[in-house]
């Protein structure tokens, strides 16, 4: 079983990332309308490199719930095959 603190901290990252990567690509186009070419180059690479980031981030999550559900299984008390469900008909009669 996966421990919760890394669920969390996978959930809070797929969160404030793309936050992040707004503020880095609106930081950027201001600094190339400001005339500063090389610092817009290097925010922007900043913003791609957390992109990348926060898909893998994203690929992860899924895999590690998807891990914690198959360890956890089905809740108890249930049963894979579902009750016939009852006829209100046959209530009347």
């Amino acid at each position: 079983m996966i421990p919760r603190f890394l669920i969390l901290t996978a959930l809070a990252a797929a969160i404030v990332l793309p936050i992040t990567i707004a503020v880095l690509c609106g930081v950027g186009s201001l600094l190339g309308a400001l005339g500063d070419g090389p610092g817009s180059q290097a925010i922007g690479s900043l913003a791609l490199a957390c992109g990348i980031l926060w898909v893998l981030d994203l690929i992860c999550l899924v895999l590690m719930l998807a891990f914690n559900a198959a360890q956890v299984g089905a809740p108890a008390g249930r049963d894979a095959t579902p009750e016939p469900l009852e006829d209100s008909a046959s209530d009347e009669q």
